[in-house]
């Protein structure tokens, strides 16, 4: 089956956005528990556009998490950090018609990472993919810091 999907990964609990790799970050935990708020989340956004629903996916879920998990070790935002977008999507065994990805880090809430989003015209044109029906979520927390 194919499925479109929106792809979000959070690393939260590190210092600044980094662009260069550091030392390797003690990953304290990683969790798609918030994935059906980030679900609800993305959906009011997409409401208020005229657009339909997304739901968690566990594999998504899993997929966020991997690229979360690296993010946070490595201290570093980069949507290559756990490998790239494609070859994650292709990691979950699942076919998909059209995807993206929005990652943060840093921000201190699942609700600081959507404002962040919102006013980023790619981050925001991502979560108004018309096709988009499907969402992974995950957040990781490193370096024993909220």
């Amino acid at each position: 089956m194919k499925i479109p999907a929106l792809l979000v990964s959070l690393a939260l609990a590190l210092s600044a956005c980094t662009m260069a790799a550091s030392k390797r970050q003690s990953v304290e935990t990683v969790s798609s528990e918030a994935a059906p708020a980030a679900a609800g989340a993305v959906s009011r956004f997409r409401a208020a556009s005229g657009l339909g629903p997304v739901t968690p996916d566990e594999a998504l879920n899993a997929a966020a998490r991997q690229q979360a998990r690296a993010m946070a070790e490595k201290d570093v935002l980069s949507h290559e950090a756990a490998g790239s977008f494609w070859s994650r999507m292709d990691g979950t065994g699942r076919r998909f018609t059209h995807g993206a990805e929005n990652i943060a880090m840093g921000q201190r809430s699942l609700e600081e990472a959507m404002e962040d989003w919102r006013r980023s015209p790619e981050h925001r044109r991502n979560m108004l993919q018309n096709p988009a029906s499907h969402i992974g979520f995950a957040r990781a927390r490193a370096g024993g810091r909220d």
